[in-house]
């Protein structure tokens, strides 16, 4: 009998919840790399396309502020950030309503061309106590920039220093150097196809860091289009039976759980 959970189970424990996009993933490989004791990683989609709806600012500390960027899809993504000096509450609830205002509507992959024209705009809207958060305003576009690369989640990487195929120490530094390193990562999209389920076995792999492993990597989908894929990477001679199935309900988990979320469009 399988050690897998059912999908409800998985849903639960994935979504725990959660609105957060980057923790529905993280909770995933977590999971998936619990059940089966390998490498497991999530690459997610790029929203370069996706369009802002709202810019909030939250104050944590004196010195820290959290950036929520709420896209149409209702999926928010969050960045920490330190302050030089505090800015007070009202001061903050303007400049979120502000950057909101100047934002809406607007692509992510957009934002790089008028991050500069934005910025002098908002220039104009400060109070003369908020230089703290006009210095802020170039790191802050900066991030909402940086949201719309692929972002690749992992765990279980060192999962590999115990299999025996692994015991050269050169040769595990060099799979969790490739693994660690979210290009090399992300790459594993371009050359996989649009299957729902793909497994590659050990030579078949393109990269030299996995010619002994192999990968088996499922997609998710969001309205039915393909935005990106979960897998594991393990030996050769692993329990395919047992992987692939946990792989396909953990994928089919984050499906339902995103096309249940997070609504518009993508």
């Amino acid at each position: 009998t399988s050690k897998n959970p059912n999908l409800d189970q998985l849903r639960n424990i994935i979504e725990d919840k959660s609105s957060e996009l980057d923790s529905i993933f993280k909770n995933s490989v977590r999971i998936l790399s619990q059940f089966t004791k390998y490498t497991s990683f999530v690459i997610a989609p790029e929203l370069k396309q996706s369009t802002i709806k709202r810019i909030q600012l939250v104050p944590v500390t004196e010195n820290k502020v959290l950036l929520l960027i709420i896209l149409q899809t209702n999926i928010v993504k969050q960045v920490m950030m330190r302050l030089n000096s505090p800015i007070p509450f009202d001061q903050m609830e303007k400049i979120s309503e502000s950057l909101s205002e100047k934002m809406y509507g607007h692509k992510l992959e957009d934002i790089n061309k008028i991050k500069d024209s934005l910025i002098k705009e908002l220039y104009y809207v400060r109070e003369s106590n908020s230089d703290a958060l006009m210095d802020l305003l170039p790191y802050l576009m900066e991030q909402i920039v940086k949201i719309e690369e692929v972002s690749v989640f992992s765990d279980g990487i060192t999962n590999i220093l115990d299999l025996p195929e692994y015991n050269d120490v050169v040769k595990a530094r060099e799979f969790i150097s490739f693994v660690e390193d979210k290009n090399s990562m992300a790459k594993l999209i371009q050359f996989s196809s649009e299957n729902d389920l793909d497994i590659c076995i050990g030579s078949e792999n393109k990269d030299i860091e996995l010619k002994d492993c192999s990968l088996i990597t499922a997609t998710y989908k969001y309205n039915g289009k393909l935005i990106g894929k979960i897998g594991v990477i393990g030996p050769t001679r692993m329990d395919y039976n047992n992987v692939i199935s946990t792989v396909k309900s953990i994928s089919d988990a984050i499906s339902e759980i995103i096309n249940q979320n997070f609504n518009g469009e993508t």
